[in-house]
């Protein structure tokens, strides 16, 4: 596990997988607010650091348990208010199984009491702006923070270029959702799995303009007719090394059937 500092936010990063070291983690704490929280399964990284730190508020940015997963022991040992979307509240009550990668099979009903994100959320020196942006799961938020013009954006940026994709998630809300937020005046992000992009805006625009020539190829040829896996074949010719770790949860083919799914409702 590593701790550095960027500004006055204190960053907290180490393997989501013991093994696979090259996908990291990054939680952010910054003035009492903690954004997300890791994962239950990598409890023993995170620890020693959640019991010293003086943590007010918890911002979840979706339900999967890389950013949940420690909520529960948070809301047990801490005197705190832990934020989330409206929509996340199913997936807690109806003790929804997530894929693998993020569950190991457990289950989240029952492990804290949420409160709906309220328009802003305000620390000592800083205000946070909760902003909804569902493309990755229905339930997930960015936090903007105006006066210093800094982005936490979850899993909505990861990569500029992400190749698979998980059955859940729909291509045109992501773009929908990376367009909404480029119409806030910010700076740097902060990605939950990349880290600290001082080039935010840059980015992200490089991320829609990708999304949109996938979604068009994706589109076109399920349209004339080539089926999912000539469609991989062509676009994505090469083996992703998630969708081997993740034994297809995140495939290529769930890339394409998640670009083309909003256009002919399949």
């Amino acid at each position: 596990m590593e701790i550095y500092y960027h500004e006055e936010i204190k960053i907290i990063t180490f393997p989501l997988l013991p093994f696979y070291q090259d996908f990291a983690l990054y939680i952010y704490y910054v003035d009492g607010l903690l954004i997300d929280t890791g994962p239950r399964f990598r409890k023993s990284k995170v620890l020693a650091e959640y019991k010293k730190l003086p943590i007010k508020q918890v911002a979840i940015t979706h339900h999967h348990d890389d950013h949940m997963g420690m909520a529960g022991w948070l809301s047990r040992h801490k005197d705190l208010e832990i934020y989330t979307h409206e929509n996340t509240l199913p997936h807690i009550k109806k003790q929804k199984h997530l894929p693998w990668i993020y569950r190991f099979g457990r289950k989240l009903a029952g492990q804290f009491d949420p409160v709906i994100y309220p328009e802003k959320l305000t620390t000592k020196h800083y205000e946070f702006i909760p902003v909804y942006t569902p493309g990755h799961t229905d339930d997930h938020v960015v936090l903007y923070e105006p006066h210093k013009k800094w982005l936490f954006t979850g899993d909505l940026y990861i990569t500029s270029h992400p190749k698979v994709a998980h059955r859940s998630e729909s291509i045109q809300q992501y773009i929908e959702s990376l367009e909404k937020i480029m119409t806030l005046d910010f700076e740097t992000i902060f990605c939950a799995h990349e880290g600290v992009v001082t080039d935010g805006r840059e980015k992200i625009k490089e991320k829609i303009a990708y999304l949109k020539r996938m979604k068009k190829a994706a589109t076109e040829m399920h349209r004339e007719g080539f089926t999912d896996e000539e469609i991989v074949k062509i676009i994505f010719p090469r083996q992703v090394i998630l969708e081997s770790i993740t034994f297809g949860a995140f495939s290529r083919k769930k890339f394409i059937q998640a670009c083309y799914q909003d256009e002919d409702g399949t």
